[in-house]
């Protein structure tokens, strides 16, 4: 359980293609997943943005294993909130599925362990700030200026695996060259320290010019083949979300 509270802090891609119509448009991007320990590509994401009147409104995301084939489905709707957005995932292999929506009396968390399985379902109210799934990344650039600053930022995260929500903290840990651009380190960690003894932080680099990531270190949203998440390292080039 411990490592599911990290999950959902995703991470997306790599080269872009914009698709315009007016005010309206899209931009869509790739990138690899590396695992952390074998050092090898474990699968690809291709992400594509949808643009109304300059703001996000929504993210379909598609997870490919490394013979092409499409083994998870993500869609986000920010529609109605940039950081408790809409969401929901399903793995194509097993049948697992989780995701978020916003109801009169809170936010409903869902998931389910596999296609066999019935579907959990918890309506809970998240203090404020309170973050889900791709929301996560608004929230850091939303809050550039305090972060940069020196500030440590806490957040509420939603979790849909145990349908309940975790107190997170991050903060700026340092500035570095990263593959010739300037960047901003940051933490994420559970601000719990019994749960931090277990939970390994989330290091994310972001570049100081554009505020969008290229670099992400820790555990995946995405699982393996034995319903176990991977921990990966991916890098954006030129940006990330």
């Amino acid at each position: 359980m411990i490592l599911h509270v990290l999950i959902s802090l995703f991470s997306i891609c790599a080269s872009s293609n914009i698709t315009e119509s007016g005010t309206d448009y899209n931009l869509s991007y790739f990138g690899k997943a590396t695992d952390l320990k074998q050092g090898i590509h474990i699968y690809t994401e291709v992400h594509e943005e949808r643009y109304s009147n300059g703001s996000r409104k929504s993210l379909l995301t598609t997870y490919h294993d490394t013979a092409g084939k499409v083994i998870v489905r993500r869609s986000v709707d920010f529609s109605r909130s940039t950081l408790l957005p809409d969401f929901h995932t399903e793995d194509l292999r097993s049948g697992y599925m989780e995701g978020a929506e916003q109801v009169a009396s809170g936010v409903r968390l869902y998931w389910r362990k596999s296609a066999k399985d019935s579907i959990e379902q918890k309506i809970v109210r998240i203090p404020s700030p309170a973050v889900v799934d791709a929301g996560f990344n608004n929230f850091v650039q939303e809050r550039w200026d305090s972060l940069m600053k020196g500030e440590e930022l806490e957040m509420y995260f939603g979790l849909p695996f145990t349908l309940d929500y975790y107190r997170f903290r991050l903060y700026k840990d340092g500035e570095k060259e990263f593959n010739g651009r300037n960047a901003v380190v940051v933490r994420c960690e559970i601000d719990n320290f019994i749960l931090r003894l277990f939970a390994k932080p989330i290091i994310l680099m972001y570049d100081t010019e554009t505020r969008r990531m290229i670099s992400y270190d820790g555990i995946s949203n995405i699982n393996d083949e034995r319903g176990n998440s991977y921990n990966v390292n991916i890098q954006y080039d030129p940006f990330g979300p």
